[in-house]
């Protein structure tokens, strides 16, 4: 079916098959087809049951294709063998106008992971958007090779969520290739096995925009490595610390940190704390930090126990903030009938679990 899509609209720019099971056949059929269809741009081929086989047909259409810019073979049973096809085929490719890649919740293993390291130590043949997650490795000592080989490619983004076997040492091979001046815009290493490396990602991304940290432990010496960053200049905009168990006790340096970061040209606008049971008291220390010097336009702050005290010095706050256009107090557990009680012309929008200030 979808050779014959291809052949019957020859100027077809994107095809989604995402939940077709076309298989090695399937893939076989199509594949051929990519190799005459001269306008394809996007293809979606999620959860295709296209397997290491499958694959291989796949890689060799990509090799040889000239129209594909983004490609998404997510959730396709494909492992260390198929991926091995795909990274030589990226490697032989002439001038191939890749730069999308989506192989996340597939069985890559180690080898998979290497396979793909040695595509970017190559100059990631063009690659700007990688997604990797849930990619089912085992050793560190691969995404360990991973990172290093960041220095040499041109990648903007970099998802790697859900790979538990990345650590402190791979987030120090990343650190690393981040400090000597990669192109790295977006990093989501979400519910890895981080927990220093947290703050040495920080410490060392210069040049990121945007940094996820969700369910990674972070300590406190991450809090000072965002403030430190803040202090020297750093890009990051969007921060996402939620379920980092930083606790009330991190919300002190958290409050100096966010203050250090406060002036006009500091480049940090969102932050994401959900999930942290920081506690009412713990809100209330931050809310200290959110005065008029605060840049933030987003912060989050789900499900932190915050109850009335926290949303009360949360109102006051923005009395003197003009910043801050979106609060999410969701699951908060705060009284209605405190809002209704409240003089703070704001509090009964901060009934809704999330809050947009009008421009």
């Amino acid at each position: 079916m979808a050779a014959a899509k291809l052949a019957a609209e020859p100027e077809l720019e994107i095809l989604s098959l995402a939940g077709e099971e076309l298989g090695r056949k399937g893939a076989q059929r199509l594949s051929r087809a990519l190799l005459t269809h001269g306008a394809l741009r996007e293809l979606d081929l999620a959860c295709g049951c296209v397997g290491d086989a499958g694959m291989a047909y796949i890689a060799g259409a990509l090799q040889r294709n000239s129209t594909l810019e983004a490609v998404s073979l997510r959730n396709n049973s494909i492992g260390a063998d198929g991926c091995a096809a795909l990274a030589e085929a990226l490697l032989s490719a002439n001038g191939s106008p890749l730069t999308e890649l989506n192989l996340s919740h597939n069985p890559l293993a180690d080898g998979g992971i290497r396979a793909i390291a040695k595509v970017l130590r190559g100059g990631g043949a063009g690659l700007l958007d990688l997604d990797l997650s849930s990619a089912r490795s085992v050793s560190e000592d691969a995404w360990v090779d991973f990172g290093s080989a960041l220095a040499d490619c041109r990648l903007t983004s970099l998802k790697l969520r859900q790979n538990p076997a990345i650590g402190d040492l791979a987030a120090e091979a990343f650190a690393q290739s981040l400090a000597s001046g990669g192109s790295l815009l977006q990093l989501d290493v979400s519910f890895c096995s981080l927990r220093g490396g947290c703050a040495r990602l920080l410490g060392a991304a210069a040049s990121l925009r945007q940094l996820r940290l969700f369910g990674n432990v972070a300590g406190l010496e991450t809090i000072e490595a965002l403030g430190q960053a803040g202090e020297q200049g750093a890009h990051l905009e969007d921060l996402d610390l939620s379920r980092c168990q930083l606790g009330e006790g991190a919300c002190p340096s958290l409050a100096a940190a966010l203050r250090r970061g406060s002036s006009a040209d500091a480049a940090l606008r969102e932050l994401h704390l959900d999930r942290n049971d920081l506690g009412a008291q713990g809100i209330v220390t931050l809310a200290e930090a959110l005065g008029a010097e605060s840049q933030l336009r987003a912060l989050t702050l789900r499900e932190n126990r915050c109850g009335d005290m926290g949303a009360g010095a949360i109102a006051k706050a923005l009395g003197r903030n003009r910043s801050l256009k979106e609060l999410d107090l969701a699951g908060n557990e705060v009284l209605s009938s405190f809002f209704s009680s409240t003089s703070c012309s704001k509090m009964s929008k901060l009934m809704q679990p999330a809050w947009r200030r009008s421009a």
